[in-house]
């Protein structure tokens, strides 16, 4: 779930949601005759490097290094896109491992990580085909290119049976016939042997169709795959270009997705979840067939109101929950759960009882079924608890269910690793697949074991990343403390929705542009890519031409802006943008994002090092507003969404519009120039929840 990812260094990593390039399963392909590795360094940064071991048929080691000490890592995983699962890790020689166990040559294993080596980051996502190093029995037929057997090129040369001394810009052409149309990864056996990663893009004739990243580090030729691609059948002039160099190429292969083969739509009963509707039923309940009327202006958003009879406790904040549904739901039919880790206690992972108290999970808590899956009893009602006193917890998420409970799974190896599997919308058997529920992220207390330390401070916000199903208004109060490196004797902020869900869903429908306006699909209005704007739908390509057009503008001048976060100045060479941070003289490079790139913050918005990362983060802000052209207006929110000649994120535009003060997580990157949902004190008494209809 996407929106985890990015949101500055309290959250966890993304379910997000969020915005990684996630691969189907396929099986192993019988043409290419190659001697099996029994591991591969999938990422090598200045912070950490992760690496996967296949030691034997059933299982798959992943082992993450980071290059400064950790106190803490967390594994996200799925296999085949499904039941996410998030691990406490224990640290061993420096590195952190995990055997993932149980999986199958051909299985998909995606996987990132949430580390904190003094803050907290989230990596990206990264996908493995299990069998794909010790190799399978199981072989669909592929096509294999021999990298010297190119009809043209560009700057390389032929050495020992490969292709090396592949620069930035040198490229080759390839004649290659693709017998069967469907679905294909381009693979790249080779190595990168310069000081940064090495990228290759691939074209056909008429425009880009994927690009592979080949991972720097080790010294044996290894297998870099791409994302999905859809090939017609025929003679493909096939061009590769090296876009940041340093690269040797054994040889290329077009390598099927199972199944896909002359089938590129896929299975009709969609195993992987349906994007039209991946939050639950079509009736919709609670949307009236009346007219609802407009969204209120949010300047009438009514103020949470704290209940004074609700003793200050000093070292705890206080969880306060109104029923604000107008008798849609009875307290008893609102459920609230609270998961995170204790930062007192070793980081394990916890609940919290109806009396604020951290307890460990264990899979000995799952003993409710659903959906033939068994889950966690750790959720109360507000009939119950109309308030909880919160401890110090770290990458705080607390669910909000109308009608049921959400459905939590805890999972625990023979290692004693534990985590949980939350709502996974992307799949239709998912037990929250016909739920009703919102969440908060958060992270409570500071300095823990410190001489300043400061068990209440608090950082937290709603989110629209993913989707919206009903309104949320949340108040932060508190006394004596500071926010942004400002004093307060007194603080009080609110963020959230102003309108109905009735009404919301009415405002979305009528003033959305048509390719939007598919969104507001059954229980939830869903963010782009969960729908018609991921890969292979219909408007996969909404952002291409604005890309192409800033790629264009700024191959002929330079790129000049300044930030929080540096002073650059830009260039766009090839599918590259260069850029020196001015202030400190480092260097980076960005590459040219795709539409799914953009909206939700990941493949080339998300990769590199922390300054390059600085950049991704300003460019993605400015494509999803429609400001990329005009740096100046980056850090004018009074200019956001207002070029009609461009293309935007509407979806974001929305809920900006229909938002306390403006403030919403419309996407991945919206804490840019501060326009997200953030709240923060240092010394808070309380947060007042608002809990809609």
């Amino acid at each position: 779930m996407k929106q985890i990812k990015r949101q500055r260094h309290y959250l966890p990593a993304k379910l997000a949601a969020l915005f990684s390039v996630v691969l189907c399963a396929f099986l192993m392909w019988g043409m290419i005759d190659r001697a099996a590795a029994a591991e591969k360094t999938i990422a090598s940064t200045d912070d950490y490097s992760v690496k996967i071991v296949e030691e034997s048929a059933g299982s798959c080691k992943i082992v993450f290094t980071p290059s400064k000490t950790a106190s803490y890592v967390e594994v996200h995983y799925k296999v085949n896109g499904e039941n996410q699962q998030n691990l406490a890790l224990t640290e061993s020689s420096g590195s952190f491992e995990y055997e993932v166990k149980n999986v199958k040559a051909g299985d998909e294993l995606s996987i990132s990580y949430t580390y904190n080596t003094g803050l907290a980051y989230d990596t990206e996502w990264w996908t493995h085909t299990v069998g794909s190093l010790a190799g399978s029995e199981e072989k669909e037929e592929g096509i294999r290119i021999e990298a010297e057997d190119y009809t043209k090129m560009s700057g390389v040369e032929k050495n020992g049976g490969m292709v090396t001394g592949i620069d930035t810009n040198d490229w080759m052409r390839y004649t290659v016939n693709v017998e069967k149309a469907g679905s294909y990864r381009i693979v790249v056996h080779g190595m990168a042997s310069g000081a940064k990663d090495g990228m290759i893009v691939f074209r056909d004739a008429q425009e880009r169709i994927a690009q592979v990243a080949v991972t720097k580090g080790g010294t044996d030729m290894a297998d870099f795959r791409s994302e999905k691609v859809e090939l017609s059948a025929g003679e493909l002039q096939l061009t590769t270009i090296a876009v940041a160099g340093g690269i040797s190429v054994d040889w290329f292969s077009l390598e099927p997705v199972s199944g896909s083969i002359e089938n590129p739509g896929g299975n009709t009963e969609n195993p992987g979840g349906s994007t039209e509707n991946p939050g639950g039923s079509t009736e919709n309940p609670g949307e009236d067939t009346e007219d609802p009327g407009e969204p209120m202006d949010p300047s009438e958003v009514e103020t949470p109101e704290a209940d004074p009879t609700i003793p200050v406790q000093k070292d705890k904040i206080i969880f306060q929950f109104n029923n604000k549904t107008d008798g849609k739901y009875r307290d008893d039919q609102i459920y609230w759960c609270i998961l995170g880790y204790d930062n007192r206690n070793g980081h394990k992972l916890c609940y919290v009882d109806a009396e604020g108290n951290l307890i460990p999970v264990t899979a000995e808590l799952n003993t409710i079924s659903k959906n033939d899956r068994m889950c966690a009893d750790i959720c109360n009602t507000v009939a119950e608890n109309k308030y909880v006193y919160m401890p110090s917890i770290d990458s705080g998420r607390m669910y909000i269910s109308y009608g049921e409970q959400v459905y939590i799974t805890i999972n625990e190896d023979s290692n004693g690793n534990v985590g949980f599997a939350g709502p996974d919308l992307n799949n239709p058997s998912d037990p929250n697949a016909d739920v009703l529920f919102e969440f908060l992220e958060f992270t409570i207390g500071s300095n823990i074991g410190n001489e300043n330390e400061n068990p209440v401070e608090y950082w937290g916000n709603t989110t629209r990343v993913d989707n919206f199903c009903f309104p949320v208004v949340t108040r932060l109060i508190g006394t004596d403390g500071e926010d942004a490196g400002k004093h307060y004797d007194t603080f009080d902020r609110m963020v959230g929705d102003a309108g109905t869900r009735a009404q919301l869903f009415a405002a979305f429908k009528k003033n959305a542009p048509e390719a939007f306006k598919g969104l507001a699909s059954g229980n939830r209005i869903i963010a782009p890519c969960k729908g018609d704007f991921n890969e292979g739908k219909e408007y996969e390509n909404y952002f291409q031409d604005y890309i192409d057009q800033f790629w264009t503008k700024y191959a002929a001048e330079d790129l000049l802006f300044e930030c929080e976060g540096g002073k650059f100045q830009c260039r766009v060479e090839g599918d590259v943008l260069n850029f020196t941070e001015l202030r400190s003289n480092q260097t980076g490079t960005v590459q040219k994002p795709n539409t799914q790139e953009v909206l939700e913050g990941k493949g080339a918005f998300d990769s590199g090092t922390s300054i390059e990362k600085v950049l991704e983060a300003q460019l993605c802000a400015a494509f999803n507003r429609g400001v990329a052209l005009h740096p100046e207006n980056w850090y004018k929110p009074e200019m956001y969404y207002q070029d009609e000649s461009v293309p935007c994120n509407y979806y974001s535009k929305f809920w900006h519009e229909h938002s306390v003060d403006g403030h919403a997580y419309g996407f991945c990157y919206d804490d840019v120039f501060d326009q997200a949902t953030l709240l923060h004190f240092t010394n808070p008494t309380s947060l007042v929840i608002d809990l809609k209809w």
